[in-house]
């Protein structure tokens, strides 16, 4: 497998009904999505979506 980020964070908590996006069990990770999606675009990124993907959040650029 190629490299990963694995984050722990009170900041990016899991979301009401992100249990029914993910594909595998503890894939979690929408907050931390949609915030680097909200960032990525205040900086001038085109972000135009997220979604839940095998392992993990696609947040595509």
């Amino acid at each position: 497998m190629g490299k990963f980020i694995h984050l722990r964070s009170d900041k990016f908590v899991i979301l009401p009904g992100e249990d029914d996006e993910i594909v595998n069990e503890g894939m979690y990770g929408k907050a931390l999505a949609e915030y680097l999606q909200r960032e990525l675009t205040e900086l001038g990124y085109n972000v135009p979506f997220i979604c839940a993907e095998d392992w993990g959040w696609w947040v595509e650029l």
